[in-house]
């Protein structure tokens, strides 16, 4: 063989060398590249259930008020509060002249209630409600107090069917899952009466008056709500166990919200849903993001069964959903 001919075989075999371990390398690339079956989803923002809810609570709006003259200004959700003149005091009773700052928070929707926790519940029943206000007041950071004998005035934009026979209700912090008040009805004395002071007039609002601060609702009782036994059950995702879920019966055609705590996995049950028309609602949080799911309306019935499916979405999102519900 020539010498010629050696080195053109040399080169050859060279190259098919180069070409095969080239080969090698791109299906080794190709398999290492190739997605898992068991690739854990990406991660979410929230921590927890309870984090995703909080991040879109309605806040406090703070305004400035001359305590000696009184004043009005509208909420962020359209309710106008009156405050009139010599109507605030310190802890020691001595009328507050001044400015002092004045602590608003509006609930007026569905959503705004589920998400902030302050459901429409008083004493382990749920009730109907126009919506309700949180009224905080201090001056320089010292908390202050209202007289007697209607401090403001709140007048809440709703008016419809079922707010005929409301009454004002006084709200109370508990710490009951994801629910942090309980309503009483307040003593009803008249516009000039002392302590527990409530009057609620009619017209395109609802108007209350007050002498106490903290949390206000114009509100009543169901009227033969006929409890009825009923499941729920949340599908559409993979929920690991131990997964906290939030289940609501959100009611339609008015105000009411009644949350159904019996939860086994993904399985709800709930004997103490009034026999109207309601939404099912569920949430929850896997690998740190938010899912939630809404029902069309029912009117439940004793041993029947209903389905959320849930969906990957955000909660500010969710929030104007259920603010939208009817």
């Amino acid at each position: 063989m020539s010498v010629r001919l050696s080195l053109h075989l040399l080169k050859f075999l060279t190259m098919k060398r180069i070409i095969s371990f080239a080969l090698f390398l791109m299906s080794v690339s190709f398999f290492s590249c190739k997605p898992s079956d068991n690739v854990t989803p990406p991660q979410g923002p929230y921590a927890t259930l309870d984090a995703a809810l909080g991040s879109v609570a309605n806040p406090p709006k703070v305004y400035n008020l001359n305590a000696s003259t009184g004043g009005s200004f509208f909420g962020t959700d359209g309710s106008r509060f009156i405050f009139y003149a010599g109507s605030i005091k310190s802890v020691t009773d001595t009328i507050v002249t001044g400015t002092v700052q004045v602590q608003l928070r509006e609930f007026l929707g569905k959503g705004d209630m589920i998400f902030s926790g302050v459901l429409p519940i008083s004493n382990g029943d749920p009730i109907r409600t126009a919506g309700a206000v949180n009224v905080n007041i201090v001056q320089n950071g010292i908390q202050l107090k209202t007289r007697l004998q209607g401090s403001y005035q709140v007048n809440i934009p709703e008016i419809n069917a079922h707010t005929t026979g409301m009454k004002v209700f006084r709200g109370y912090a508990i710490s009951n899952y994801s629910n942090g008040v309980n309503w009483q009805i307040a003593t009803d004395t008249g516009f000039s009466g002392g302590a527990g002071l409530s009057y609620i007039s009619g017209g395109d609002s609802i108007s209350i008056f007050n002498d106490s601060l903290g949390y206000c609702s114009a509100s009543k009782a169901i009227d033969t709500p006929n409890y009825q036994f009923v499941t729920v059950n949340v599908t559409s995702l993979a929920i690991p166990s131990g997964t906290r879920i939030y289940a609501y019966a959100v009611f339609a055609n008015s105000k009411g919200i009644w949350q159904l705590t019996n939860i086994s996995g993904t399985t709800v049950t709930d004997a103490h849903i009034p026999a109207v028309p309601v939404y099912f609602v569920a949430m929850t949080v896997v690998n740190g993001n938010f899912y939630g799911g809404v029902t069309p309306a029912f009117t439940p019935s004793t041993g029947a069964s209903y389905a959320v499916n849930l969906n990957k979405t955000d909660p500010i999102t969710f929030k104007t959903l259920l603010n939208g519900l009817q």
